[in-house]
């Protein structure tokens, strides 16, 4: 029943990772969605509220942070693990929303825009999730073997 609920709960954040990622047209405030879904190579940047983007990324990344922590305590039951997570998200963050809204702001040639494209898809996909879980799965078996 243990094993049942350990996996029950990652399962269920991991369903609503997708949600997050399935309803973000709804849920969030990103003019930048369509804008990469075009052919963006040689147009300008689209219109967008500064203030209204900051909040919406920050939150997105925050639903996508406390889900995929809650997925790897359910997976690993380690709180040493468990910080050492929340420190590579909380600088994870500032490093990279600070690197996007520089390059938002000061490189607006379209050269530039696959920069802005994947530091973007990096604070609001769970992507630090699917490099922590093989990480910690191979410390945690490599731990178990010594």
């Amino acid at each position: 029943m243990k094993s049942f609920l350990r996996y029950g709960t990652a399962g269920v954040a991991l369903v609503l990772l997708v949600a997050i990622r399935a309803f973000e047209d709804t849920l969030f405030y990103d003019p930048f969605l369509d804008f990469f879904k075009g052919p963006y190579q040689r147009a300008p940047l689209p219109e967008f509220s500064t203030g209204k983007l900051w909040g919406h990324i920050a939150l997105r990344y925050v639903m996508n942070m406390i889900l995929s922590l809650l997925v790897l305590y359910a997976l690993f039951r380690n709180r040493t693990l468990l910080r050492l997570s929340l420190w590579l998200y909380t600088g994870a963050f500032f490093i990279f929303a600070g690197m996007y809204f520089l390059f938002l702001y000061t490189q607006v040639s379209p050269q530039y825009y696959l920069a802005v494209f994947y530091l973007r898809r990096f604070l609001i996909q769970p992507l630090l999730l699917f490099i922590l879980v093989p990480a910690f799965y191979y410390q945690h078996h490599r731990s178990k073997t010594r």
